[in-house]
């Protein structure tokens, strides 16, 4: 889990720096209660055999509020690390569309294997067979009726920044990456200098 360590630790580390803001972490594997488990439930569900989403949204310490500065920011998160996946920030029609980090890990992998049981009446049959105990033999062969036989154990970090803390805030439940109007970021923008918008302007937000 080297690559979700390194994540962990960085973010960790620039939030005690006072450089970002972690706003909400998401992480199974937080501590070995977390890990035991994850390794115990290999075939946790039919689409992703013991995948496991580990998930940061963080935002700046001092706000930011361009496409363009928020794309430095963000690429320079983990220096350590190339992400596996990549989307930037961008302006597009009057909205900010966020843009995000993935760091994606096989830890290990697993094969299913069935028993097959077959056990045998009468004693004169018995004589004439191979390999029985007890008037039975045990087969191990891989499984060709539940699906799949192979399967990986992998971890997904997600890092999802947001332009300021209040922005995170309040787009914390709702979509990712975010997406928000660049005429409401402004005015987040001008609270972060000391603005105090009227009571209509978090009304809006609430019947959004």
């Amino acid at each position: 889990m080297e690559k979700a360590k390194i994540v962990h630790e960085t973010l960790k580390s620039k939030e005690r720096k006072g450089k970002i803001v972690i706003v909400r972490e998401n992480n199974p594997l937080a501590n070995l209660d977390g890990i035991n488990e994850y390794f115990r439930q290999p075939c946790s569900s039919d689409d992703g055999f013991g995948n496991v989403y580990v998930e940061y949204k963080i935002a700046p310490k001092r706000g930011i509020y361009s496409a363009e500065a928020l794309n430095v920011f963000m690429n320079e998160l983990i220096p350590d690390l190339e992400p596996d996946e990549h989307r930037d920030f961008k302006e597009f029609q009057k909205f900010l569309y966020g843009g995000y980090l993935a760091f994606n890990e096989k830890t290990g992998e697993y094969e299913r294997i069935v028993k097959k049981i077959i056990r045998v009446s009468g004693q004169e049959l018995l004589k004439a067979l191979k390999g029985f105990e007890n008037g039975q033999k045990v087969f191990e062969e891989k499984n060709q009726l539940i699906g799949k036989e192979r399967g990986e154990y992998s971890i997904k970090v997600n890092v999802y920044p947001y332009p300021d803390e209040k922005v995170a805030l309040k787009l914390l439940d709702k979509e990712t990456p975010l997406r928000i109007g660049i005429k409401d970021l402004e005015v987040y923008k001008r609270m972060s200098e000391g603005y105090e918008p009227k009571k209509w302007f978090f009304q809006r937000w609430l019947e959004k």
